[in-house]
């Protein structure tokens, strides 16, 4: 099965299963919590969030829209991950510290995020 085919083809019943604990979505009062901690940052429809092997911008927290995250198999070939939408969030504990991204991300449509950072990266709102 190609690399492709494979992105293509159903996830196992098992990552199905855990998929709200892979990628949990914060409650209102969560971000409300959130809010004395970031800064509030907007993203253009297509603009770039993070991409492969380049600093991050931290922790975000989407308000509203969608930020999709993709992978590059070992052929450059782009596959899905997530599409994180409002009250998911996007990090690894490696962009708190500016470590270098693993993956690719994109705002699909505006979408309107808290930045928890030690640095600004995004237009703030």
């Amino acid at each position: 099965m190609t690399a492709r085919a494979a992105a293509a083809a159903p996830a196992s019943p098992t990552l199905e299963a855990r998929r709200a604990q892979t990628f949990p979505l914060l409650a209102p009062d969560e971000i409300a919590r959130m809010r004395r901690f970031g800064t509030p940052c907007r993203y253009a429809a297509g603009e770039r969030v993070y991409e492969t092997g380049k600093p991050t911008p931290g922790l975000l927290a989407v308000l509203s829209g969608t930020i999709r995250v993709t992978g590059r198999d070992g052929h450059g070939h782009d596959f899905p991950v997530v599409d994180h939408v409002a009250g998911a969030f996007s990090g690894e504990l490696g962009q708190l510290s500016g470590r270098r991204s693993l993956v690719d991300a994109v705002a699909v449509g505006d979408v309107e995020a808290l930045l928890r950072s030690t640095r600004s990266s995004c237009t703030p709102c």
